[in-house]
């Protein structure tokens, strides 16, 4: 469990205090308890985002929950981007191959299409020498 200990200094007109305070994050583990890791704001809110706890009961409570939300849509949004640049990509390469695979086709039926008309033209020439010989 992840316990919170903050100490405000208070105020003599008991207006809200707002100014930077030092909180002191300690975690309890099976093995005994850590120890107490001093968080300065803004480092506190990075201390209790490593924390990963499992109760909230500070003062850091709506100004951490706000940003562990920010930090999760960073984290989706660089995973969507991420993904859509690899979907680009591997859609670029598959149309590449693909036009590859088709100038190589387009390039075997031309040259196929050359030979069959050279053969037939050197058939069709020696039937007229054969025949304007013999005859």
């Amino acid at each position: 469990m992840v316990k919170y200990q903050a100490s405000p200094r208070s105020h003599r007109n008991n207006t809200l205090h707002t100014h930077t305070h030092t909180y002191t994050i300690q975690q309890s583990s099976p093995g005994g308890p850590l120890p107490g890791i001093a968080c300065v704001r803004p480092a506190a809110c990075l201390c209790f985002l490593l924390s990963i706890p499992t109760g909230f009961s500070s003062p850091l409570d709506v100004s951490c929950k706000i940003e562990r939300v920010v930090v999760k849509v960073i984290v989706v949004v660089v995973v969507v981007f991420v993904a859509v640049v690899v979907v680009v990509v591997v859609v670029v390469v598959v149309v590449a191959a693909a036009a590859v695979v088709v100038v190589i086709v387009i390039a075997v039926v031309v040259v196929v299409v050359i030979v069959v008309v050279v053969i037939v033209v050197v058939v069709i020439v020696v039937v007229v020498v054969v025949v304007a010989v013999v005859v």
